[in-house]
Formats: structure tokens, C-alpha cells, sequence
């Protein structure tokens, strides 16, 4: 009887690897990232379907291809996929990832008199509409109690913004990583972080069409992302590993990779109570901007793939 049971057991399982492995989930990342961290762990080996990488250089254009259909699921920060929902987007968010909140912040050259966010009054700075770093600067500048229409606003990439600090064209810049790094290797100081001020989450969002049918292949996509994460954070050796890997892929700086993937320490994370509550926070700040409309952010979320983010647990014995 025993046996019957175990044959069974091997029959469904390996069912299911036929089935998965004529499927494919396509999904869409950002500059790599998700792809060399993967590939570096060596979480890829064994894959019982296909896996279609589609790279992307920025969060909208991933989220808006999840809105048409052509990804199943997409890494992406948390802004793209708030102001989707907020349209009625068929998507989901399934996953969190999170980082270091020092790797969002905003900075001014090494020879800037700025010394405080107060200093900032009628100085030009540069942030990017409707992303980490509007959320960051307007925030910050709202604690410290600076008017933000004292500032002369520049709305540009972070790229270019990085860049018009470095030419003198702007005093300060609201940012995320690897700028950050960046900056701070040509003697940038930073003024404040996302700490305590704003959530920069990173979410796994999924098209809501493809949950159901492609579960199976969602859920074991999210556990290897999980385990490569937590390979990085085992020793410095791995997180090295990792930044090389990447820093090949986009031909970037391998020292400024190493020191963003060690300061970032980046981890997946199952829908936690806190990741919606959060998540209003961001779209009230982009609705009273009037970006977006103000919406229930809860609605966005399906906390159905939590179970496969836990952590193993292992059986009592008797």
C-alpha cells in the first residue's frame, strides 16, 4: 500500500513537470537584475518550464506591459504599478521586494554650502515625476517645513539628473541606486534618506489573467527568486558574485555594483498586512499632487502566493 502511494505520488508529480514544461512564464525585469541574481545562485538549473526574460530600463514601461498582456509577471517599484491600479490595470501584486531605504536619498555635491533641507530654499533640484524621488524630496522638504515652491524644480531622469548635478546645473537631486553610489564616490553627501520618510517599495506584480492558469509556474518563480536573494545574503562572497555577474550583463562598474549590492542587501517578501497599508500612503501622495486618483490601495493585492514566500519549517518528530 505503501508503495502504491509513493507511485502515485511520483506519477502526479512528474504530471506535473509535463505540464509545466510546456508552459512558458514570461517575465519582465529591469536591467538584469533579477535575471543575473538568478543566474549567479544558480537557481535556474532545473527548470520544469520555459522562462522568457524580457529586459526593461525603467519601472512604467514594465508595468504597462503587464497592463497589455505581454508579461506574466514584472519587478517593478512601487509608483508604475499604484498608478496603473488606479486606471483598473489587470494586474496584481503578488510580492514584495525590499532593500536598504539609505539607497533612496537625495544629495548635493561635495563642495555644496547646503548642509540641511532647510538650506534648500531657492536652490534648483533635480527629481522625477511620479517616482521615488518626487515622493522623497516633496516629503522631506514638507517635515522640515520648506515650502516646496521655494525650490526651482527640474523634472529629469535620474540619468540626466546625476548628471546635471555633476555639471553644476542643479544643487541637489533626489535619487535611488546605483546614483546614489555613485555620487557618493565622486564625494556627493547626502542629505536625507527614504528612512522614515517614504515606504520605496518594489513589488512582483503579476497580469491577474494569468494567476490561475500559470500558478504553479508563478509559485516556483517567486521561491527560486526567494532563494537567490537569500544566497546573496549569505556571505559577502556571494553578494560579489552577484554584482559581477550584473555588472557583465550591463557592462557597469564592478566596484559600484559590489558596494550597491552589499549597502541594498535586497530580499523577496510575502504580502505583509503592512505592504497595502503603505501602499496608500504613496498613492495619497500622488493623488493630492493630482497624479493619480486616490483609491483604495488593499485592492491591488493578492496575498494568495504567501504561503510559497514562508520559510520552511521543518516537522516535530514523535
Amino acid at each position: 500500500m505503501r508503495y502504491l502511494k509513493k507511485l502515485a505520488i511520483g506519477v502526479a508529480t512528474s504530471l506535473l513537470c509535463l505540464s509545466a514544461s510546456a508552459q512558458t512564464l514570461v517575465v519582465g525585469d529591469q536591467s538584469y537584475n533579477a535575471q543575473a541574481v538568478m543566474e549567479a545562485a544558480g537557481v535556474l538549473n532545473d527548470l520544469p518550464y520555459t522562462l522568457e526574460w524580457k529586459q526593461f530600463t525603467a519601472g512604467s514601461p514594465v508595468a504597462e506591459a503587464l497592463n497589455v498582456g505581454s508579461l506574466d509577471i514584472g519587478l517593478l517599484g512601487d509608483a508604475p504599478a499604484l498608478f496603473l491600479g488606479a486606471l483598473g490595470a489587470p494586474i496584481k501584486v503578488i510580492a514584495v521586494g525590499r532593500q536598504s531605504l539609505d539607497g533612496v536619498a537625495i544629495l548635493v555635491s561635495k563642495d555644496s554650502p547646503i548642509r540641511s533641507i532647510e538650506d534648500l530654499k531657492g536652490k534648483r533640484a533635480a527629481i522625477w515625476k511620479g517616482s521615488w524621488s518626487q515622493q522623497l524630496l516633496f516629503t522631506a522638504l514638507d517635515k522640515a517645513g520648506v515650502p516646496r515652491d521655494l525650490l526651482d524644480l527640474r523634472y529629469l531622469s535620474a540619468l540626466d539628473a546625476s548628471h546635471a548635478l555633476d555639471g553644476g546645473s542643479v544643487d541637489v537631486i533626489a535619487t535611488w541606486e546605483p546614483y546614489v553610489t555613485q555620487q557618493e564616490r565622486q564625494g556627493a553627501r547626502i542629505l536625507a534618506t527614504a528612512d522614515g520618510l517614504i515606504p520605496a517599495q518594489s513589488f512582483i506584480a503579476a497580469n491577474a489573467k494569468v494567476i490561475d492558469p500559470k500558478r504553479a509556474l508563478i509559485s516556483d518563480f517567486l521561491q527560486r527568486l526567494k532563494k537567490a536573494r537569500d544566497w546573496t545574503l549569505q556571505n559577502p562572497a556571494n553578494t560579489d558574485a552577484y554584482a559581477d555577474a550584473w555588472s557583465k550583463r550591463t557592462r557597469a562598474d564592478a566596484d559600484i555594483s559590489r558596494a550597491w549590492f552589499a549597502r541594498a542587501r535586497t530580499t523577496v517578501e510575502p504580502l505583509s498586512p503592512q505592504a497595502p497599508i503603505q501602499a496608500q500612503k504613496t498613492v495619497d501622495f500622488f493623488a493630492s499632487l493630482g497624479l493619480v486618483k486616490a483609491y483604495p490601495a488593499a485592492s491591488l493585492f493578492d496575498d494568495s502566493f504567501a504561503a510559497s514566500l514562508q520559510p520552511a519549517v521543518a516537522k516535530a518528530q514523535p
